[in-house]
C-alpha cells in the first residue's frame, strides 16, 4: 500500500475519486492532512488529535482502482476476462502514452490512480494538480 507523499498529494488532488461513496468498503486507508498520520479506518485512535470534523484523503488500493476502471469500462457487467483486458489496456497506456511523471520511481497505485484519472476523466498529473 502506497503511503508516500506524493500518493497522499495525488489523491487529495483527485476530487473526483475522493467524491467515490466509500460505504461499505473494507479496510480502506486514509491520510490526515492536518497531521498527517496514516491509518485503516478502523485505527480510530489515530484521529483522535485531529477531531471528528475533519476531511480524511482516501488511499486506494491498486485493486480498489482497478474496480474503478472496470466500473467505468464495463458498468456492472463485466466480462469474465476484463482483468485480462485491463492490464492490456493499462500496460500500452504506461508503455504508449504521456503518463505525466516517471514511471520508473512510481509506485502500481500511483499509475493506477493515473491511469484512471486519464481514462475516466481525462486528466494527467502535473505533479501538483489533475489537468
Amino acid at each position: 500500500m502506497d503511503t508516500t507523499p506524493e500518493y497522499i498529494k495525488m489523491c487529495e488532488k483527485a476530487g473526483e475519486i475522493q467524491a467515490i461513496d466509500k460505504e461499505g468498503c473494507l479496510h480502506e486507508w486514509f491520510a490526515c492532512p492536518e497531521c498527517g498520520e496514516i491509518a485503516n479506518e478502523d485505527d480510530t485512535y489515530y484521529w483522535a488529535d485531529c477531531g471528528d470534523d475533519k476531511e480524511l484523503i482516501w488511499l486506494p488500493r491498486q485493486d480498489q482502482l482497478q474496480e474503478i476502471w472496470a466500473e467505468h469500462e464495463y458498468g456492472n457487467e463485466r466480462a469474465n476476462n476484463w482483468v485480462t483486458f485491463a492490464l492490456d489496456q493499462f500496460s500500452y497506456w504506461v508503455l504508449n502514452e504521456d503518463v505525466g511523471f516517471s514511471t520508473l520511481d512510481a509506485s502500481f497505485e500511483q499509475l493506477w490512480l493515473a491511469f484512471v484519472m486519464k481514462e475516466k476523466h481525462g486528466k494527467t498529473w502535473t505533479g501538483e494538480v489533475w489537468e
